[in-house]
């Protein structure tokens, strides 16, 4: 019974850009060889500029939810394997020692829409705090996403 529930899951999509690239090389006896580089890369980075951890999380337009969480230390890429660029997806994003995650907000579409280009998130005294959403595509077709925020005040102070 275990094997037909198995079998009756399909499994999780995994996402690559495949890049090849071709290179000529000249042999001593006049004759050339042609190398080829294959390269996996994935499809969408997402880069935590932020002085401090990212939990992001992804919904492809028509699904019924969102996928799992990840997780960004501060500095880190994120290599996402599980969303196409076929389909127009949203991010929602959580920051450590924020009280409230943000809202799904488009950062994708295949047809080139306009896209969010920041997220407002609270802290526990109703602060806000507005990260920005930087998108561009990157060679070989690699898209990537930027979280950061202009200014970030941490007050120690205990005010």
């Amino acid at each position: 019974a275990m094997a037909a529930a198995a079998a009756a899951t399909p499994p999780e999509a995994f996402y690559v850009r495949v890049v090849v690239q071709s290179t000529t090389v000249k042999l001593d006896n006049g004759g050339e060889y042609e190398l080829r580089n294959v390269q996996l890369m994935p499809v969408l980075l997402v880069t935590n500029l932020l002085p401090c951890r990212v939990r992001f999380s992804l919904w492809v337009d028509g699904a019924r939810g969102p996928l799992p969480a990840l997780d960004a230390k501060s500095g880190e890429d994120v290599a996402v394997h599980t969303v196409g660029l076929s389909r127009q997806f949203s991010m929602g994003l959580a920051v450590a020692g924020l009280e409230e995650g943000s809202e799904f907000v488009p950062v994708f579409s295949p047809d080139g829409s306009t896209l969010e280009g920041h997220v407002t998130l609270f802290d526990n005294s109703g602060g806000s705090v507005r990260l920005q959403l930087s998108h561009f595509q990157e060679a070989h077709r690699v898209f990537r996403l930027q979280i950061s925020a202009p200014y970030w005040l941490v007050n120690r102070t205990g005010l």
